[in-house]
């Protein structure tokens, strides 16, 4: 009876805590990735983690898509952004710049050279068994030029479409 009560207790929380078995979050993660960077055969530049973003981050207020639990899940996961590294092999078309070099360099410079933007990218937040993803990005395109994003994105039809932000900074 005990764990019948606590089976009750906790089933709510498994909506999108826990992923069924047929989900595969690294695939849905590239192809999540593919969609956001639009063009899979182009290098994108990605930063090696979200160190040093928080300054970018918001917390998720409300939302016309999440429940209460959804949404508190989602801002647990954005205080841990930094926990995530990203290596090449999670996307095969991205260059993965390391924080320290990153930190070190002159991000007007660093650009010019790289003749590309800078991405700083959460790992995908997915609830909903893969059909909603709650995910940040920020760009860098210079020294004070910035912009970022934390935005749901839901998956219809194949596609992740944007169906909200939570709240966008540009620089």
């Amino acid at each position: 009876m005990k764990n019948l009560i606590l089976f009750i207790l906790l089933s709510p929380l498994s909506g999108f805590a826990q992923q069924t078995p047929d989900f595969d979050s690294k695939k849905e993660t590239s192809l999540f990735l593919k969609q956001f960077f639009k063009d899979d055969t182009l290098k994108s530049y990605v930063k090696q983690s979200t160190t040093g973003s928080k300054d970018f981050l918001c917390a998720i207020d409300e939302s016309n898509f999440l429940d209460n639990d959804e949404i508190k899940h989602a801002n647990e996961q954005l205080k841990n952004i930094d926990d995530f590294i990203w290596t090449a092999d999670l996307y095969k078309n991205i260059n993965i710049i390391s924080d320290s070099s990153f930190l070190k360099s002159d991000k007007n410079q660093l650009v010019e050279e790289l003749k590309a933007n800078i991405f700083v990218i959460s790992n995908p937040i997915f609830i909903r068994n893969g059909t909603y993803c709650i995910f940040f990005y920020r760009v860098v395109c210079g020294n004070i030029c910035n912009e970022s994003d934390v935005s749901l994105y839901v998956k219809e039809d194949g596609k992740w479409l944007k169906k909200e932000e939570y709240c966008s900074w540009m620089n």
